[in-house]
């Protein structure tokens, strides 16, 4: 489904999710929903909490082992089984979805990381999930809420592969670090823009950028719109870490 249908959908659309006012996760679930659906949809705890009777589907909110789950109920029915779950709730049962690649179960598994609970620290944008799982998954891929029209062509496209599909979407949380609640949107655009969120796809172990800044912002840009002050030493830090490694997602290669 295209962007303009999922905006045509969405207006008016009763969607119940207890979230944070300006919450990029639930926008990106909204985004997520709309996009594909009827799916089973499996959801681990965390800072998307969820009226099942707004979603008219299948849902399932299970403890920290989503992957786990998702791969059983994947194998009970020929349904499309998708997990939305957060990146502390990911980061605790990592090694049950790389089993499940590993026995290439048909889920699609959609991370959300909306930098509240630090199980990926975003002063260190050398790290990230989905490089961990890119390696076993069928596709993995970063988004950003920022970007919805990439967002979903991943979705679309993952939905047609076989084997788990891993999405680690960018949702910033305005209640962690206190930015305005208007201004989520633009608080992942400019962590695409400042390179600190590159966005990218994984597929058949090639590396593609989905996403390139005209023009390259300095970190400080992010962490000031994110209302974090640092010494400049540590911003310095932050910047050569971010140089590396947009330098070698350029060259196709993963850290």
């Amino acid at each position: 489904m295209e962007l303009k249908e999922i905006v045509e959908q969405m207006e008016g659309k009763e969607f119940v999710g207890y979230c944070t006012p300006g919450c990029g996760s639930l926008l990106g679930l909204r985004l997520l929903v709309q996009s594909l659906g009827k799916f089973i949809l499996v959801n681990s705890p965390g800072c998307v909490s969820i009226n099942k009777n707004s979603l008219k589907m299948p849902y399932a909110n299970l403890g920290f082992n989503a992957a786990a789950a998702a791969s059983g109920i994947a194998r009970s029915t020929n349904e499309l089984v998708v997990v939305y779950s957060g990146d502390g709730a990911t980061q605790m049962h990592v090694s049950s979805l790389i089993e499940a690649c590993n026995r290439n179960d048909k889920i699609l598994y959609v991370c959300y990381n909306n930098m509240a609970y630090s199980a990926i620290d975003y002063l260190s944008p050398e790290r990230s999930l989905v490089k961990s799982v890119a390696p076993y998954a069928r596709y993995a891929a970063t988004a950003s809420v920022a970007y919805a029209e990439d967002f979903i062509e991943k979705i679309n496209k993952a939905v047609l592969l076989d084997g788990v599909k891993f999405i680690e979407v960018l949702a910033p949380c305005p209640s962690v670090t206190g930015f305005d609640m208007s201004n989520t949107v633009e608080v992942a655009r400019l962590a695409t823009e400042c390179g600190i969120w590159p966005v990218f796809d994984v597929e058949s172990k090639k590396l593609g950028m989905t996403k390139r800044p005209l023009r390259m912002e300095p970190v400080s840009r992010f962490y000031s719109a994110i209302k974090i002050h640092l010494k400049d030493e540590e911003m310095q830090r932050l910047q050569d870490k971010t140089n590396k490694n947009w330098k070698s997602l350029s060259e196709g290669k993963l850290l």
